[in-house]
């Protein structure tokens, strides 16, 4: 889903550190991008960056910049100095047509109202277990979240990856500010807002919530 080029303005503030914009750059730039923002790292992560996890960072960072769908509008890697893994975040507006149908697909869904300036919408979120292949390192819980806002022909997304679920609760704090100041204007000055009575909205059914979910869902089995 992509927004028509030149009719809509998208507007937000990451108001926290740690939220690096993964831009869309050719092939040829990629190098000079992740050499910058690998030296930001240190005073961003603190205590917690060591030289030798550059190698490492830089390839993330790349992988980020080669993965990067045309499709998404802003795409953005988290980086934490609590957590030791990095988040992918991907926002994107355009055709409702086609929203998949997330409680059939197993995911926990649930109304949310973060996104003041645009209106309700919903959240779905799918947990899973995963295992690494060395077999000696736990078990993870990674959870995939999504937040949908609808007014029936055009729909914003705002998509965390799955992502370790103590990262997501990390990737909330600057997820709700983000949401809290986005704004969506067409061309002529109209705003982009929901309607409460779209299907994608208005939930006919609202999914109880388990006493340890998850920040921003629900855990699923």
């Amino acid at each position: 889903m992509t927004a028509e080029p030149g009719r809509w303005d998208i507007e937000f503030d990451v108001r926290i550190p740690g939220w690096l914009e993964i831009p869309r750059l050719s092939g040829a730039d990629h190098e000079g991008f992740a050499d910058g923002a690998v030296a930001d790292l240190p005073e961003l992560l603190g205590d917690s960056w060591s030289p030798e996890r550059e190698p490492l960072a830089r390839d993330i960072i790349r992988q980020g910049l080669e993965q990067r769908d045309d499709s998404t509008d802003f795409a953005f890697q988290v980086w934490s100095r609590q957590i030791d893994a990095v988040a992918s975040v991907e926002v994107r507006f355009g055709s409702a047509a086609g929203m998949p149908d997330f409680a059939a697909d197993g995911y926990r869904v649930r109304p949310t109202d973060m996104a003041t300036n645009i209106g309700p919408g919903f959240e779905a979120v799918l947990t899973r277990q995963m295992q690494f292949e060395d077999e000696n390192l736990p078990v993870v819980t990674v959870a995939h979240a999504l937040f949908v806002f609808s007014d029936g022909d055009s729909a914003l997304v705002v998509e965390v990856e799955p992502t370790p679920v103590d990262l997501l609760r990390v990737v909330m704090i600057g997820l709700g500010g983000l949401l809290d100041s986005l704004t969506i204007t067409a061309s002529d000055g109209t705003r982009f807002s929901t309607v409460p009575d779209d299907p994608l909205v208005a939930l006919d059914t609202i999914w109880p919530q388990p006493k340890d979910e998850a920040a921003g869902g629900a855990e699923n089995d």
